[in-house]
């Protein structure tokens, strides 16, 4: 049974695991280029959410009705934000078939339908083309000026894109033609809806063992009445065992919760645990790849350990 030392610094371990696996929930769900596009105009007008998200969609090329479009993902969420629904609009290319080749504004041609050269010419006469597939324009994000405000606070109310197509208007005949009417926004595609993409927030999640805490006096009983409160534990999850490794910034010294080994000794449930990573398929094709990073990851819980030196140099 252990004493009410091991029990509290063992909570403190799995409560720090639970952080940082919840932290690394986080990250993955916001790289989630689904939750990214998927989000309510409030979630978008706070500038934390839109650094969070920020990454995915800069690096998601837009695919628009212009063929020559140079725009990320980010960049047209900014431009429907301020209300620019102008100009080129996103194409939805999700039920294209496999292999479709880009023709024209929104037009595919689909390989598995191919006509034939002679089926080709045919169709500039007809006006029929079996293997013509077109995407529709779809818009994923809040109904166009949704952040018109919270744009011009950030980032300022100034429309160069405005101002240009002005010059080019009075400098071309393009002032005698008529108006145009405006188009219609695009409603919000149903599958981009908040309500359709919760995105829980899910990992594996450590139970505490039993709290006993309140039953006796922590910075005494624990700490010897000086309770070092303001030190950063450092841990290391170890996907083996029950034992976590506490490493204290101030002194550096390693200290395991279920056998109290001291530095370089592994008890033998740990030993069988690192001779069994060792000799496990996903550790050897990493080292069969040179995959130091994956070699690393594995091997951290028994870092600096004599017992691993001896188990690695029989492995050699």
């Amino acid at each position: 049974m252990q004493d009410n030392k091991s029990r509290y610094l063992q909570n403190q371990s799995i409560n720090n695991i639970n952080r940082v696996r919840e932290d690394r929930a986080v990250a993955n769900r916001n790289n989630d280029l689904q939750y990214a596009m998927s989000r309510s105009p409030e979630f978008y007008q706070n500038t934390d959410n839109l650094r969070d998200i920020k990454g995915i969609l800069a690096s998601t090329p837009a695919m628009t009705t212009d063929q020559n479009e140079s725009r990320n993902m980010y960049q047209m969420l900014m431009n429907q934000m301020k209300g620019g629904d102008k100009g080129a609009r996103l194409i939805d290319t999700r039920g294209l078939p496999a292999g479709a080749r880009r023709t024209g504004r929104n037009l595919f041609t689909d390989p598995s339908k191919s006509q034939g050269f002679f089926g080709d010419v045919g169709s500039l006469f007809t006006g029929k083309n079996k293997a013509a597939v077109r995407a529709p324009e779809y818009n994923p994000f809040p109904e166009a000026g949704f952040g018109k405000e919270f744009y011009e606070d950030q980032f300022g109310g100034f429309d160069f894109g405005g101002l240009m197509e002005g010059i080019m208007k009075i400098a071309t005949p393009l002032k005698y033609l008529p108006e145009r009417d405006p188009r219609a926004p695009l409603e919000r595609d149903s599958s981009f809806l908040p309500r359709n993409n919760p995105f829980d927030i899910e990992f594996d999640e450590l139970d505490n063992i039993e709290d006993i805490t309140s039953q006796f006096d922590v910075e005494e009983e624990i700490y010897g009445g000086n309770a070092p409160y303001n030190e950063e534990i450092k841990v290391t999850d170890l996907p083996f065992g029950q034992s976590q490794s506490l490493i204290y910034e101030e002194d550096n010294l390693p200290f395991d919760q279920q056998s109290g080994l001291p530095e370089g000794e592994l008890n033998n449930d740990d030993k069988l645990a690192l001779e069994a990573v060792l000799r496990s398929e996903e550790y050897q094709n990493a080292a069969r790849n040179l995959d130091h990073y994956k070699m690393k990851e594995m091997l951290e819980p028994y870092m600096d350990t004599d017992d691993m030196t001896s188990l690695l140099d029989g492995f050699n």
